[in-house]
């Protein structure tokens, strides 16, 4: 009833079978088959049987056994893995410090179109990382900033521009949190707040007018 609680009456159903594969086999769905055929299930046989078939598949059983707690596989080895899994878990795995029920994309489903393509998934690095810091773009509806230190940015001359920023560090305790940002600034307010940037360690990841 608590991984209901957390996981599965609040989400898409497709997000639901993410989070199953990603918690009970270590992995990403393959493709989009693995999501039609635990919709199937559990159109037809419910929620427990639909668990079950993770637990009980050949799967589970030669990766985990019964004394193992699942983990994420394919960092390292790769064991039993398609090549596409291992870029496809970057979606569904944020890093240690991650949480799948507060992450910037909510309670959208993370695969559901490239699965629907049948396409791979670029890899986007955690946030955590000390390289390669990449902007994820938070669910839709959520409004950026309009500026960067003060109030009036929209009262200025010049175009406005949308800049996101990967990686900057957040305010507040603890100082070594690195974030991501999208605001909105004046053309004149470019290079002063490049330069604030810069200074707190993040990346320009795009610059568009608006």
């Amino acid at each position: 009833e608590l991984y209901k609680s957390k996981f599965f009456y609040d989400n898409f159903q497709t997000r639901v079978i993410e989070l199953n594969y990603k918690h009970l086999l270590g992995r990403a769905p393959y493709d989009e088959s693995d999501v039609v055929y635990h919709l199937d299930l559990y159109q037809t046989k419910g929620y427990e049987a639909d668990i079950d078939s993770y637990i009980d598949s050949p799967e589970y059983q030669s990766n985990f056994g019964e004394n193992i707690v699942p983990y994420y596989r394919g960092f390292e080895t790769q064991t039993g893995q398609k090549t596409v899994g291992f870029s496809r878990i970057f979606q569904l795995y944020r890093g240690y410090a991650s949480s799948d029920t507060s992450q910037l994309k909510g309670k959208s489903s993370r695969l559901a179109s490239e699965l629907g393509r049948n396409s791979a998934s670029v890899v986007v690095p955690p946030s955590g990382g000390p390289s390669g810091f990449s902007y994820v773009a938070p669910e839709k509806g959520v409004t950026p900033n309009s500026t960067f230190g003060g109030a009036g940015t929209f009262g200025q001359e010049g175009r406005l521009y949308r800049i996101e920023v990967a990686g900057v560090f957040g305010a507040g305790y603890p100082s070594t949190r690195r974030v991501n940002q999208a605001v909105i600034i004046p053309y004149e307010g470019l290079s002063a707040y490049f330069q604030r940037v810069v200074k707190q360690g993040g990346k320009i990841a795009s610059v568009k007018p608006l």
